[in-house]
């Protein structure tokens, strides 16, 4: 009796090894294939100072997609971006970045192995709430806060690469 509840579970470790070796090779072993991933493409920044203050002018594009293996198309609802210092990851300026779709934005729905692409520019209208030495102190980057559907709703956060603005030079 010993002998066969040993041999019973070698068997099903079998089976669940040969599944998760399986599941390797077919690529759902990878977490990207079943969530929500992204990433700031294409940041340009500039920097102007002016009389009236600091002002940040650019764009970027918001690359969000859904790995193919997800069971669901996902509602992408919002994004907030913010500046920050690309070395120490400290938010610059005085909250969230203005920024405007161009010429659609959210929501929009990312289906399983899709990919959406939602270009931004930052509104200039106001200055920010710091000066060129900071902004032009080294690179930064924008970070984005993604709300979406998956899991009943969640946030994920997406980076930039490190830039540097235009006009710190």
């Amino acid at each position: 009796m010993a002998g066969s509840s040993t041999r019973g579970r070698a068997v099903r470790a079998c089976q669940i090894g040969g599944f998760a070796v399986a599941c390797a090779l077919a690529g759902c072993g990878n977490k990207d294939s079943v969530t929500l991933s992204g990433r700031i493409d294409s940041l340009d920044l500039a920097v102007d100072e002016t009389a009236l203050g600091t002002f940040l002018r650019g764009d970027f594009e918001l690359v969000v997609a859904l790995g193919s293996y997800a069971g669901d198309p996902v509602s992408v609802r919002t994004a907030t971006f913010a500046l920050l210092r690309s070395d120490s990851r400290e938010t610059l300026g005085a909250g969230p970045l203005d920024v405007r779709p161009v010429p659609e934005g959210l929501p929009r729905d990312v289906g399983p192995g899709d990919e959406v692409r939602v270009a931004y520019e930052l509104v200039a209208d106001n200055p920010l709430g710091t000066d060129i030495g900071v902004l032009c102190g080294g690179e930064v980057m924008v970070r984005g806060a993604v709300e979406h559907s998956l899991a009943g709703g969640s946030t994920t956060t997406v980076d930039s690469p490190p830039v540097t603005p235009s006009g710190c030079d």
